[in-house]
């Protein structure tokens, strides 16, 4: 019979993820080997990422009345029913790099690892080192990045693959604003870029070294113009506009929004929201410190997790434009508020980062080994369950989470 290979993209279930799972999916799916692409949360939840149900509208693809598209399985519909009919069962993932827990206790601890493609820290898990595709590139600015580089010619034949991963690296290269090169994308994404374009039939003749001036303003195929977009840097921002349009969502539904969770060595669980809207914005829709205290110690509990973190967008009427960080204690230990406490200690001011960390090259381009993330916790409410801070604008949760798992593993569990 048939094997089966889930691909996954990671919990945060951003665009990268699920677009990169479905690539992957497609490339590598053959009749002994099938490929199920999946999303690591509830079909329900699809409708929250509205870039990525604009950009799944505009592909054509067949999409339920959750937007969500019909041959993309989400995490609750992996039951033991639906993979029993597979002998063999092993996980690909896209947009991380170690098998979650929630995953191995899907699937079962021992699930083979058939692939890993990936723009984050290499975690070197040790399920994923003997893996046979392990391409691992935290400069790269998306995982469709790699998957377009890695494809054969033939399986950039679909031009729907193509315009979908397209949108994924115009939104996360920020549609190639020269500014950004070397801090949200490299080299690697502007030749995947250029390689994309040509196989959707793009006219124009593209030198050998290309620029950010030259992609930023290449005229876009018309099978890749979400909303009339007419190049990347337009494509981005249509995507970005649907991403960033929350004005309905709650603080609990923003919570949810873009979330990225993992367990260090030490057995410690941490959680981080990125919330894209500023510090002063998500205070007044949870009404206060203490609507946003109950909103992330409810998130925190039900998600099992140590200290559950929330990551603004940067406050524009703040003099260095900074960002903020929030931190609410879990239930999941009886010492987590204690845990907690020593974390966030660890975090503030200079941290004492390994070198493993400190040389890596975003902490470089950063500067988190000089500077830190500039936190500096204050108690937010009365019985000091949340505590809060600025952050350094430069800061991201590419950064902030390798250094939490990090300071986690140097406590007992």
């Amino acid at each position: 019979g048939e094997d089966c290979v889930v691909a996954v993209g990671n919990d945060a279930g951003d665009l990268d993820s699920v677009v990169s799972a479905m690539a992957l999916s497609y490339w590598l799916d053959t009749p002994g080997q099938r490929y199920l692409p999946a999303a690591s949360f509830p079909r329900q939840d699809f409708k929250l990422r509205q870039d990525a149900a604009l950009l799944f509208a505009h592909s054509g693809l067949p999409c339920g009345a959750d937007a969500a598209p019909t041959n993309l399985l989400h995490w609750g519909e992996l039951t033991p029913e639906a993979l029993g009919r597979w002998p063999g069962i092993g996980v690909a993932l896209t947009d991380h790099n170690k098998v979650a827990v929630e995953v191995a206790g899907t699937l079962g601890a021992r699930t083979t690892v058939a692939a890993v493609v990936d723009h984050h820290n290499d975690e070197r898990a040790a399920s994923t080192l003997s893996s046979p595709l392990r391409v691992i590139d935290a400069a790269a600015g998306s995982t469709c990045s790699l998957l377009a580089e890695l494809m054969p010619n033939e399986a950039l034949e679909d031009p729907t693959v193509c315009a979908l991963m397209l949108g994924v690296i115009a939104v996360d290269c920020r549609g190639f604003d020269p500014a950004l090169l070397n801090i949200k994308y490299s080299i690697r994404d502007m030749q995947a870029c250029t390689r994309l374009l040509s196989a959707l039939g793009s006219a124009t003749a593209f030198p050998e070294k290309v620029t950010p001036e030259i992609l930023r303003d290449t005229p876009l195929p018309a099978r890749a113009g979400v909303q009339g977009a007419k190049s990347m840097r337009e494509l981005c921002d249509v995507l970005l506009e649907a991403r960033y349009d929350v004005a309905a969502r709650t603080p609990s539904e923003l919570l949810r929004l873009d979330y990225k969770q993992a367990t260090s060595e030490g057995g410690r669980v941490v959680g981080v929201a990125a919330v894209c809207i500023s510090a002063p914005e998500l205070l007044a829709r949870a009404n206060g410190p203490a609507g946003l205290e109950e909103a992330l110690s409810l998130a925190a509990a039900e998600r099992g997790v140590d200290v559950l973190f929330a990551m603004t967008a940067e406050d524009l009427d703040d003099a260095g434009q900074r960002k903020s960080l929030f931190a609410a204690a879990g239930t999941r230990a009886a010492d987590s508020s204690a845990a907690a406490e020593t974390l966030l200690g660890a975090l503030s001011g200079i941290p004492d980062l390994p070198p493993h960390l400190a040389t890596q090259a975003l902490f470089v381009v950063q500067d988190i080994a000089t500077q830190g993330f500039g936190l500096d916790w204050a108690a937010l409410t009365p019985a000091a369950k949340l505590k809060g801070s600025t952050l350094r604008a430069l800061a991201t949760r590419k950064t902030l989470l390798p250094a939490l798992l990090h300071f986690s593993d140097s406590q007992p569990s």
